[in-house]
Parts: structure tokens; C-alpha cells; sequence
């Protein structure tokens, strides 16, 4: 079997415009790992996608949207899971939470592909891995994308302890990633993971601010940045100092618990279609550039 990471780098030239630098900063990654997987795609290999969101949406929706071009009619079902691991003590009570889960959707039979957008140490990916294979799925049926990597394929599937599994990384180091995307998507995705409770399921942004009166999820780097006074310029030890002043401390409470006017509601909901916008471009891109579709 040919090695997924020794497909040819892919010569990118800039043709259609994006809504959002943040998804146009997954591009090269994504050319990346769906040339890995072109004979995959192309013979339709898995019966569901599993996104690890909240930064795995958008890379899945691709992905997603590529096979169903190939196989209309009988592309794989994607889910959406939050796995809970980097945002919140990701306790026993959880992980069996997030087994429930996926016990009502696996089957024994299927054929899985993880997609996420930032593979860091693989702590995630190895907890959904782990997980599937406690409800029964085979761990040389679960393949994993990442569309940013720190570690190549052979560090990861000994990290996943799955030699027979598919590791397709993308761009190496993010050194093309405007940001860290993920912590910006519930601006364009609409949906938010629960930092403070586990559930397996993502939330509509709009009903976690309803409920709670919290609208963390829409204040962006650069507004915290101008709150506590951030430059970029600060020490480790001046950040820690700047975002316990206790004045900018009030200046974020204030912010974040202000209600969600009509015309932010029109402004998301005009965002998560602009998103949608952006996925289609991805697509059309990635057609022209791997399959030559024009």
C-alpha cells in the first residue's frame, strides 16, 4: 500500500476569493490530505465521517461534499462530536457520555475517517479512536485526517497504537495557518462546545448565550486583545499579568454578558452562509487542482 504522506507537494495557485481568512487558511492542508486520499474518495472507502469539532466542521463539510460529487447517492453520514479533551476535565463520567453516543450511531461494520483541523500532540484523535474501538469498531477501520499537523503519519499511528490505520496529515507546523481556527468557528459555524459541562453533542451558539447569558464565543482575538491591552509584544509573565487586571477583567464580564441584539442574530446567521460559501469554494478548488474539473 502506498504511504499516504508521500503523495507529491501540490503547486497552489490563488483563483477564487474567500469570506473568511481563517477557512482560507486550511486550503494548502486540505489540497494535501485529499491528494492522500484521492483513491479513497474516489472508491467511496467509509461509511461515516466523525468530526471532531468544533474546529473539525468545516475540513469535514469538504470532505463530505467531495465524495457526495463522486457517490450522491450514497456518501458516507457525518456526525459532529465534541470530544471534550482540550476544553474541559474530560473525566470517566465523560468518556462514558461520549460512548452512549456513539453506541447509537456505530455499527460493526462500518468504516470510519476522524477529521480535525489541528493534530497537536494526537490526544484527541487517540480518545476517539480509543472510544470507537470500545464500542466496536476495529482499529484498522478508523482512519484519521489531519488538515495541520505537528508529527507525520508513522509518530501518530504509534501514538494511535493502529499500524493498519490511514494517518493523512496535511501542512506541517501550521506555518500557513493565520490562527488558531478553531477557537474562532462559532463566528462562522454557529455552533460552540460546552466548556464548562461535557456533552457530546455541539450547541447552537445562539442557545448557549440564551442559556447562559454568555457570549464568550463571539469576542474574537483582536477585541481581547484591545480589552486587556495586548500587543503581541508582552512576556509570558506580562500576559499573565495583563489579563488579571482586574479593570479589563470587568471590561470582558461587561461585554460577554451583553444580550445578543437582532442584528447580530441576521449578522451569524449571515456568517454561517458565508461559511457555507466558503466550503463550496474549497471544493471547487480542490476538484480543479487533484481532478481537473473545471
Amino acid at each position: 500500500m502506498k504511504n499516504p504522506d508521500s503523495a507529491p507537494s501540490i503547486e497552489i495557485e490563488q483563483t477564487e476569493k474567500y469570506n473568511f481568512p481563517e477557512v482560507e487558511s486550511l486550503r494548502e492542508g486540505l489540497f494535501e490530505i485529499c491528494e492522500k486520499m484521492k483513491g479513497n474518495i474516489e472508491a467511496n472507502k467509509w461509511t461515516k465521517l466523525l468530526s471532531d469539532e468544533t474546529g473539525g466542521r468545516i475540513p469535514t463539510l469538504v470532505i463530505w461534499n467531495l465524495i457526495k460529487h463522486f457517490h450522491p447517492n450514497d456518501a458516507p453520514e457525518p456526525f459532529f462530536l465534541s470530544n471534550g479533551v482540550s476544553y474541559v476535565q474530560f473525566t470517566e463520567e465523560a468518556a462514558r457520555e461520549q460512548i452512549e453516543y456513539l453506541k447509537k450511531i456505530v455499527k460493526p461494520e462500518d468504516k470510519y475517517l476522524l477529521i480535525t483541523e489541528f493534530v497537536r500532540l494526537g490526544t484527541t484523535m487517540k480518545s476517539m479512536i480509543n472510544n470507537l474501538d470500545t464500542v466496536g469498531i476495529k482499529k484498522e477501520n478508523i482512519d484519521v485526517a489531519g488538515v495541520v499537523s505537528d508529527h507525520d503519519q508513522e509518530f501518530l499511528k504509534r501514538k494511535f497504537r493502529s499500524p493498519d490505520s490511514n494517518v493523512y496529515v496535511g501542512d506541517r507546523h501550521a506555518h500557513t495557518t493565520r490562527v488558531d481556527v478553531e477557537a474562532f468557528f462559532p463566528r462562522f459555524t454557529g455552533v460552540i462546545q460546552d466548556r464548562e459541562e461535557y456533552d457530546p453533542v455541539p450547541i447552537r451558539l445562539v442557545d448557549k448565550i440564551k442559556q447562559t447569558g454568555s457570549r464568550g464565543g463571539l469576542i474574537d482575538q483582536d477585541e481581547w486583545n484591545e480589552i486587556f491591552g495586548i500587543t503581541g509584544k508582552e512576556t509570558q509573565k506580562q500576559l499573565i499579568e495583563k489579563s488579571r487586571d482586574e479593570v479589563s477583567q470587568s471590561e470582558h464580564a461587561r461585554r460577554d454578558r451583553k444580550p445578543l441584539s437582532k442584528k447580530e442574530k441576521v449578522e451569524l446567521q449571515d456568517n454561517i452562509n458565508k461559511a457555507r460559501e466558503d466550503v463550496n469554494t474549497l471544493v471547487r478548488e480542490i476538484l480543479k487542482k487533484i481532478w481537473n474539473e473545471a
